[in-house]
């Protein structure tokens, strides 16, 4: 694939703002279930693509928990 991407870590709210769209957007999740997907504490990866897409993982390289177009989804 040839695309050119962008990384950063987003900011703690930026990483809270993530945990509640998963949950909004799985209502079927449970807390603790959101928990173990994306810890309270944990260092997020984010990621933009050239599509306008963005990733986001737990770790630099790894792979990809959530995807956002226009809202948050699970990868």
């Amino acid at each position: 694939m040839n695309a050119k991407s962008v990384s950063g870590s987003p900011a703690g709210k930026d990483v809270k703002k993530l945990r509640s769209d998963a949950a909004a957007a799985c209502p079927a999740l449970s807390d603790a279930a959101v928990d173990e997907l994306v810890p309270p504490k944990a260092s997020v990866t984010m990621q933009k693509l050239a599509n306008r897409a963005t990733t986001y993982s737990l770790a630099e390289g790894g792979p990809p928990l959530f995807f956002e177009v226009n809202d948050a989804h699970p990868a």
